[in-house]
């Protein structure tokens, strides 16, 4: 697999997600310090709430880019399934600004530690404009997928 990854295909390979709940389109570059990818927000997903993207839903894309980098190292490191990522905690969380439907938006992932299973990254989303519209620190747990 190579990037940038564009294709849901390719993404459903690398993240637990099903659809209608998968939050990310693109990644776009990956390594084991940082990540970045992308999601082009669609009229129809489910996390749109008049015309803009929720809160919620940035929380939620935030995750699935942390587990959407996840999956792209276990398969590129070890050939693995990918891990699955348990939300430990949500600290620091800024939502500055809503996107817009038909908006694509970034997320750059920084890894700050990880010990024993417990991956501690700062997750910064961008606009189009590159005006950074939210940020939160997340800590994850990651354990293999089993099936």
């Amino acid at each position: 697999m190579k990037l940038p990854i564009h294709t849901l295909e390719e993404i459903k390979k690398l993240i637990p997600q099903k659809e209608p709940f998968i939050m990310v389109s693109s990644l776009l570059s990956c390594s084991s310090e940082e990540g970045i990818t992308a999601l082009k927000i669609e009229p129809n997903n489910i996390l749109v709430e008049e015309n803009k993207f929720s809160e919620a839903g940035l929380l939620e894309y935030m995750a699935q880019s942390i587990a959407l980098q996840s999956g792209f190292l276990a398969k590129q490191l070890t050939n693995g399934k990918p891990q699955i990522g348990y939300i430990v905690s949500i600290k620091s969380a800024e939502i500055n600004k809503l996107p817009r439907v038909n908006s694509t938006i970034t997320s750059t992932i920084k890894n700050l530690h990880e010990i024993a299973g417990i991956r501690d990254s700062v997750v910064t989303i961008k606009n189009e404009k590159e005006e950074i519209i939210a940020r939160a620190e997340i800590k994850t747990y990651l354990v293999d997928h089993e099936g």
